[in-house]
């Protein structure tokens, strides 16, 4: 993969899948209330910098493109990175990459 780009302020993007993030648990009443909603994880360093507090809602943009999602404050995020769930159905962060390094900005909504 081509090498990330160097922060310079913004936050690096990371991406993960839960596997909750299905078809089959969308279409299964049983388990529709395990279907993720997007949160955007982030250290206590660049919550604190940007003024964004845990369960508050943010949204992430790169080039145009906005996901919304909610705060989620998490000591184990690496400083300078904003993590976003992939497969969601509401907000995916599939919508801000094409499979390359992304730097995002992070704005309180």
């Amino acid at each position: 993969p081509p090498s990330a780009p160097s922060p310079n302020g913004a936050l690096r993007l990371g991406t993960f899948r839960s596997i909750w993030a299905s078809r089959e648990v969308e279409a299964s009443p049983a388990l529709k209330f395990l279907a993720p909603e997007q949160r955007v994880q982030l250290s206590p360093e660049d919550a604190q910098r940007l003024g964004v507090g845990d369960g508050e809602p943010v949204e992430v943009v790169h080039e145009g493109v906005r996901v919304r999602g909610v705060a989620f404050v998490h000591a184990a995020v690496p400083v300078g990175t904003a993590l976003l769930e992939v497969g969601t159905v509401a907000d995916p962060a599939n919508a801000l990459t094409n499979g390359e390094p992304r730097l995002v900005e992070v704005h309180r909504r």
